[in-house]
């Protein structure tokens, strides 16, 4: 766990650089790229594996559907009592 989060800190400080060329940036982004297709691929693997995931598929869409509605409504939930909350705090701060 060290390790990852030192790697991300090391990112963290290169990105902020401001002398990191732009040439870097691309070659990060494809590289990137190749991660996520590759760990795409080998979850794909994983899956596979499983004997009964062709008769799961559609309990397994339903709750990766569900999961999606919660996560949309939830996100705007928060969204809209964030906004309440600091335009009413606006609204204080214009009336003093």
């Amino acid at each position: 766990m060290v390790l990852l989060l030192s790697f991300l800190l090391l990112g963290i400080l290169v990105g902020a650089f401001p002398g990191t060329p732009q040439r870097f940036y691309n070659f990060s982004t494809k590289i990137l790229n190749i991660g996520l297709f590759g760990l795409l691929f080998f979850m794909g693997v994983r899956l596979g594996t499983y004997p009964n995931i062709l008769k799961q598929v559609k309990i397994i869409g339903s709750v990766a559907f569900l999961f999606a509605c919660f996560t949309l409504v939830g996100s705007v939930v928060v969204v809209w009592i964030i906004e309440k909350i600091l335009s009413r705090n606006s609204r204080k701060a214009a009336n003093k």
